[in-house]
């Protein structure tokens, strides 16, 4: 499956590793999905390079307006976080819903992203906190959106001598509510065959302030929904205008990945799951405004 295994004690150690073009070399973040893959056959590198144990990459601080986080954070770790809890509890959402316990234990937000699959829990929580990715090589470091880093099924924007390394967002306004829902084939361990997440922000009168809409496995790369955020942004919350809004994000789903053979599953569905998700952000944005 691999030649060698070596695990970085540093991340200008694994930077340094990585770097090394006579080596193939994968990075190991829990492997939760790399090693399904390795024993399929469709990845053998020369060398695993675990960065597990690397203290800055599993470690959730506030700075300077935003929440950071770093990329070996597990499921786990993130379900426990008071500050994630504080500032962005859909994340915890999306984070309880990845696979079995034994998964959340060992898995990571980074290998999440980085996998790219349709159904990533974490990825649509993600792009709608406008989350950026933070990116390590020998030649520096840059930022990228998080929907700008996933760029398809299976595909992203990292370099095979990149490492990434950490997230971050800015803090959501004070009286925002969020929810993350899914829906798959069972209730437990299971993949998305389509998720939502939203965020809601309301002032004393209902009046939407903020407003983000991301939806996993429906299109080609997940994106916020714009068009839809429109429709209930600067106006008054009510169950017309989710309904518009949730009918909007069925639209620009087909407009953006064209009629498939599971649209006509997905097209209904989506606008109803995201319909739900805006009611359960609006109300805890309700609450949060009452504290």
């Amino acid at each position: 499956m691999y030649g060698s295994f070596y695990r970085a004690a540093s991340l200008k150690e694994a930077v340094f590793l990585l770097a090394e073009k006579t080596v193939s070399t994968k990075i190991l973040s829990g492997g939760t999905d790399l090693m399904v893959r390795m024993k399929k056959g469709e990845i053998c590198p020369d060398r695993l390079l675990s960065i597990t144990r690397i203290p800055e990459l599993a470690a959730v601080r506030r700075e300077n307006g935003k929440i950071v986080f770093g990329s070996a954070l597990t499921f786990s770790a993130i379900q426990s976080s008071i500050l994630m809890n504080e500032e962005a509890p859909f994340m915890i959402e999306a984070a309880s819903q990845v696979g079995s316990p034994q998964i959340r234990a060992v898995g990571t937000i980074g290998g999440n992203v980085v996998n790219a699959a349709p159904h990533a829990d974490t990825v649509p929580v993600l792009v709608a906190l406008d989350g950026k990715a933070k990116v390590v090589s020998t030649r520096g470091e840059k930022l990228i959106p998080v929907s700008e880093l996933v760029l398809g099924p299976h595909r992203t924007a990292l370099l095979a001598d990149e490492i990434l390394t950490e997230f971050s967002f800015e803090v959501l306004q004070p009286g925002t509510g969020t929810a993350f829902l899914k829906l798959g084939r069972r209730s437990v361990m299971v993949r998305a065959r389509i998720s939502a997440a939203c965020a809601v922000c309301l002032d004393d009168k209902d009046i939407v302030t903020d407003v983000r809409i991301a939806a996993g496995a429906v299109t080609p790369k997940c994106e916020r929904f714009r068009p839809a955020e429109e429709i209930l942004l600067g106006r008054r919350m009510t169950e017309k205008g989710i309904k518009e809004a949730s009918g909007e994000v069925s639209r620009e789903m087909v407009n953006r990945g064209g009629v498939r053979w599971s649209t006509e599953y997905k097209a209904p569905v989506v606008s109803v799951l995201v319909e739900r998700a805006l009611r359960i952000a609006s109300s805890r944005a309700h609450k949060e405004f009452m504290r």
